[in-house]
């Protein structure tokens, strides 16, 4: 797309490079190392065209749906700029531009010395960060230049392709000057509706609305239509109102906190059972890496990912949670926060979010009376059902009466799990 780039130019931007590699690493740098790789990346790019390379396209899924359920789904097509790059990228492998840039990325990364050895271009943290870089500008460049096409010339600094290529360095440099990155976890609930718009548990945990854009961003990058092996449907997104919301941080190359952002919303599920839910569905978990540099970090694996697990019938119904429950939650997952991940505590509420995705209810049953025991009768082996029965009625009962009416009813309910056990047995 640029002018042909002299010999003595080249080898003068090449120096430059060598000599900016001892220097604070800045956007006069990057432009420096990323023009002529970009040049490069362009002619072989055209020459590819030229040859008859067709331009590769990938499948771009659409939804349209409302609260009812009812909408429409549908997929486009849109160019697949990762793979028109590496088409092109074994033209560029022997390249001094593309090893000067990979250099300078890797000083930015502290990575050590970089080197290369033979004409094999291996998989590296720096490579990565350049093939994005590549990517996400070709991406702009042919937004600024719609319909797609590639001029042979430019003119340098004024025009819209210019301007793409600055505002990708300037990004770039922002990427690689951070030390540390934001992200979310954000984890879809169905089954309860909550009065609140948005419930803060504290400063990193929150419970909000389930928006439209997040829907049509999971729906791109894994719904129907898409190229993974299990893609959303346009169910997974029914009965969804509201989600959880844990803000995370991490690093360019790990270090991501993700799964004690997990465990954050399992215990904000726990406290929605607690405070009046009759079970709380959650079959989507997304890893969202901050937008700005989120093509950067899910090439390094650090999100962008998503994890489903199976769906739970609906059957089960809806909750809708009154105002004063809601209100209850933030303080419920307060003394949550500071429960032990082991023990009998720790089973007690596993069996809880177990029970509240049974249909059966002998199985809910069975999960409720080992959550009992674990909290009233875990330092004994015998008369299990007199000394549960008789704690948990003291402990619950508000008076003589009270604790009499719950002793008995228990003890009633005791009796069918024991019955169902050995239903189970035979």
């Amino acid at each position: 797309m640029f002018g042909a780039i002299g010999g003595r130019e080249r080898r003068q931007a090449k120096e430059g490079v060598r000599c900016e590699l001892t220097m604070v690493l800045g956007t006069d740098a990057l432009l420096t190392a990323m023009r002529p790789l970009v040049a490069e990346f362009h002619h072989a790019l055209q020459r590819s065209l030229d040859a008859g390379l067709e331009v590769p396209t990938k499948p771009a899924p659409r939804i349209e749906a409302a609260a009812d359920g009812s909408g429409r789904q549908w997929v486009e097509t849109e160019i697949d700029f990762q793979l028109l790059r590496r088409e092109v990228m074994p033209s560029l492998v022997r390249s001094g531009a593309l090893f000067d840039a990979e250099a300078l990325v890797a000083q930015a990364l502290r990575l050590g010395p970089h080197s290369r050895s033979g004409s094999e271009r291996s998989w590296t943290p720096q490579g990565q960060v350049v093939d994005v870089f590549l990517e996400d500008y070709l991406s702009a460049a042919c937004v600024a230049s719609e319909p797609f096409e590639l001029p042979v010339t430019v003119e340098l600094f004024e025009d819209p392709i210019e301007a793409s290529l600055r505002a990708e360095i300037g990004r770039l440099q922002a990427f690689l000057a951070a030390s540390t990155f934001s992200g979310q976890l954000v984890v879809a609930i169905a089954g309860v509706t909550i009065t609140q718009e948005d419930l803060h548990l504290d400063s990193d945990v929150s419970i909000v609305p389930f928006s439209t854009g997040w829907r049509d961003e999971l729906w791109r990058i894994a719904g129907w239509g898409s190229m993974l092996p299990q893609p959303l449907q346009a169910h997974d997104f029914y009965d969804i109102s509201h989600a959880i919301r844990v803000d995370v941080t991490g690093e360019r190359l790990g270090g991501w906190n993700w799964a004690a952002g997990q465990t954050k919303a399992d215990r904000t599920r726990i406290a929605l059972l607690l405070c009046g839910a009759s079970n709380v569905r959650t079959g989507i978990s997304w890893l969202r890496p901050d937008d700005r540099f989120a093509s950067y970090l899910s090439r390094l694996g650090a999100g962008s990912g998503l994890v489903r697990q199976p769906a739970v019938a609906h059957a089960l119904g809806r909750t809708a949670m009154t105002k004063d429950q809601g209100e209850q939650i933030p303080g419920v997952y307060a003394q949550l926060k500071a429960a032990p991940e082991k023990g009998p505590v720790a089973l007690a509420l596993r069996r809880l979010i177990s029970s509240s995705e049974r249909q059966s209810p002998e199985d809910r049953l069975i999960d409720c009376w080992i959550a009992f025991e674990a909290l009233f009768a875990h330092d004994s082996n015998t008369e299990l059902r007199f000394r549960a029965t008789l704690r948990i009625a003291r402990y619950v009962g508000r008076d003589a009466k009270d604790r009499r009416d719950i002793f008995h009813t228990l003890r009633q309910a005791y009796d069918w799990r024991s019955r169902i056990d050995r239903k189970s047995v035979v």
